[in-house]
Protein backbone atom coordinates (compact mmCIF):
# COMPACT_ATOMS: atom_id res chain seq x y z
CA UNK A 1 0.00 0.00 0.00
CA UNK A 2 1.25 3.44 -0.90
CA UNK A 3 -0.05 6.37 1.15
CA UNK A 4 0.65 10.00 0.25
CA UNK A 5 -0.30 12.72 2.71
CA UNK A 6 -1.20 15.88 0.79
CA UNK A 7 -2.40 18.00 3.73
CA UNK A 8 -2.58 17.59 7.50
CA UNK A 9 -5.44 15.37 8.70
CA UNK A 10 -7.43 17.17 11.42
CA UNK A 11 -8.77 15.44 14.52
CA UNK A 12 -12.43 15.54 15.52
CA UNK A 13 -13.64 16.68 12.09
CA UNK A 14 -15.98 15.10 9.57
CA UNK A 15 -13.92 13.27 6.93
CA UNK A 16 -14.98 11.38 3.81
CA UNK A 17 -13.33 8.25 2.41
CA UNK A 18 -13.80 7.30 -1.23
CA UNK A 19 -12.50 4.05 -2.68
CA UNK A 20 -12.37 2.72 -6.22
CA UNK A 21 -11.35 -0.64 -7.65
CA UNK A 22 -9.08 0.16 -10.58
CA UNK A 23 -8.61 -3.22 -12.17
CA UNK A 24 -8.43 -6.94 -11.61
CA UNK A 25 -4.79 -7.51 -12.51
CA UNK A 26 -5.03 -11.24 -12.41
CA UNK A 27 -7.54 -13.77 -11.22
CA UNK A 28 -6.40 -13.41 -7.59
CA UNK A 29 -5.30 -9.76 -7.37
CA UNK A 30 -7.00 -6.39 -7.75
CA UNK A 31 -5.75 -2.83 -7.58
CA UNK A 32 -7.62 -0.12 -5.68
CA UNK A 33 -7.20 3.55 -4.84
CA UNK A 34 -8.66 5.75 -2.18
CA UNK A 35 -8.98 9.37 -1.08
CA UNK A 36 -9.51 10.94 2.32
CA UNK A 37 -11.15 14.38 2.07
CA UNK A 38 -12.22 17.06 4.53
CA UNK A 39 -15.60 18.80 4.75
CA UNK A 40 -14.58 21.25 2.01
CA UNK A 41 -13.71 18.36 -0.32
CA UNK A 42 -9.96 19.06 -0.07
CA UNK A 43 -7.89 15.92 -0.62
CA UNK A 44 -5.89 15.14 2.50
CA UNK A 45 -4.58 11.67 1.69
CA UNK A 46 -4.25 9.52 -1.44
CA UNK A 47 -3.66 5.78 -1.27
CA UNK A 48 -3.18 2.93 -3.72
CA UNK A 49 -2.84 -0.77 -3.02
CA UNK A 50 -2.96 -4.25 -4.48
CA UNK A 51 -5.18 -6.74 -2.67
CA UNK A 52 -5.43 -10.51 -2.78
CA UNK A 53 -8.85 -11.88 -3.70
CA UNK A 54 -9.71 -14.93 -1.63
CA UNK A 55 -12.10 -17.56 -2.89
CA UNK A 56 -14.72 -18.94 -0.52
CA UNK A 57 -12.67 -22.10 -0.13
CA UNK A 58 -9.59 -20.07 0.94
CA UNK A 59 -11.36 -18.02 3.62
CA UNK A 60 -10.44 -20.65 6.21
CA UNK A 61 -6.85 -19.38 5.87
CA UNK A 62 -7.82 -16.06 7.51
CA UNK A 63 -7.50 -16.29 11.31
CA UNK A 64 -10.86 -16.18 13.13
CA UNK A 65 -9.79 -13.25 15.31
CA UNK A 66 -9.03 -11.18 12.20
CA UNK A 67 -12.43 -12.08 10.72
CA UNK A 68 -14.16 -10.98 13.96
CA UNK A 69 -12.16 -7.75 14.10
CA UNK A 70 -13.04 -6.93 10.50
CA UNK A 71 -16.74 -7.69 11.06
CA UNK A 72 -16.81 -5.50 14.16
CA UNK A 73 -15.11 -2.67 12.28
CA UNK A 74 -17.58 -2.80 9.39
CA UNK A 75 -20.57 -2.88 11.76
CA UNK A 76 -19.58 0.61 12.92
CA UNK A 77 -20.31 1.98 9.46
Amino acid sequence: MTIKYKNPVPLHRLLTVQGTILEGERKRLCKAKGLLCDEDKNTLVKAEATFAILSDKDLHLVPNKLKRDMNNLFKKF
